[in-house]
């Protein structure tokens, strides 16, 4: 993805601006769920469970300050297909999921 998407220069810019990142392996908190059941992880990790595909190994996901997921993407399934504007869909999608926070107080 790196080459493609995040070797955009808009797109990294977009994502420094606006976002933080986090990287969580699936089937790290698969392990943690089936372990201590869903009530034994954290808000966050119960929000990013709720949102996951679990067939795909790499999701993107968007959540607000206040735990609410405010969009997912299976990227296996956004990048299976070559695209010249996947850059730009990419960054529509973080948009589009920015759209659904609500208004910082």
């Amino acid at each position: 993805m790196r080459a493609g998407v995040l070797g955009d220069k808009d797109t990294i810019d977009y994502l420094n601006a606006n976002f933080v990142n986090l990287h969580v392996l699936n089937l790290d908190l698969k392990r943690r769920r089936d372990a201590e059941g869903i009530d034994g992880v954290s808000p966050l990790e119960r929000v990013i469970i709720g949102g996951w595909n679990e067939e795909s190994p790499v999701d993107c996901q968007v959540i607000s300050s206040e735990l609410k997921l405010l969009g997912s993407l299976p990227l296996n399934d956004f990048l299976g297909a070559f695209s010249p504007t996947r850059p730009q869909d990419y960054r529509d999608y973080l948009r589009r999921s920015l759209a659904e926070a609500p208004p910082e107080a």
